[in-house]
């Protein structure tokens, strides 16, 4: 197998897009658009998309696999590598630090932040417990696990938001 980029002088960039959570559609819709808007861009784009068990690049219209070893893929016999990552992944492993921490484990920039920060503030009631210890003022709020009755100081209507997925899964 021959390791030779086919766009020589242009970075190859992967558009990240699906994930594990219930927002792995609006992901690919969120992905779709940066790569339609960078197609015509001094940059190479694939459209990554992850799966639990398979991740896929579109590539001239048909699927290829992405070796996760390294985060390459193969087409028609030449390996190529990606220069780079936009993450467009909602949810886990987006915004919970588990794929930031892949691509700096690999050494490939993304435009995440540090995965300790990521999964920091994908737990929101964990966030707001460090927001508080720098004396930081917040909204009120209360934390209601599964099964729990919500207070009786509440006043109705209120905003749920889950712990751990996007803001607006779930209402």
């Amino acid at each position: 197998m021959t390791s030779v980029d086919a766009n020589l002088g242009r970075k190859h960039i992967a558009v990240l897009a699906g994930g594990f959570s219930a927002e792995r559609e609006i992901s690919i819709q969120s992905a779709s658009e940066v790569v339609a808007n960078l197609a015509d861009s001094e940059f190479d784009v694939t459209l990554v998309r992850i799966d639990r068990h398979v991740w896929t690049a579109e590539v001239n219209g048909r699927d290829v696999e992405v070796n996760r070893g390294d985060f390459s893929i193969t087409v028609d016999g030449l390996c190529r590598s990606f220069d780079a990552a936009f993450v467009a992944v909602h949810g886990t492993p987006g915004e919970d630090g588990l794929l930031p921490a892949y691509l700096e484990l690999l050494g490939i920039p993304h435009t995440t932040c540090a995965p300790l920060a990521a999964a920091a503030t994908f737990h929101k009631a964990m966030c707001k417990e460090l927001i508080r210890e720098l004396d930081v003022g917040l909204a009120e709020s209360v934390t209601v696990k599964r099964g729990d009755a919500p207070p009786e100081h509440l006043i109705y209507p209120v905003f749920v938001k889950p712990n751990q997925n996007g803001p607006s899964c779930g209402i």
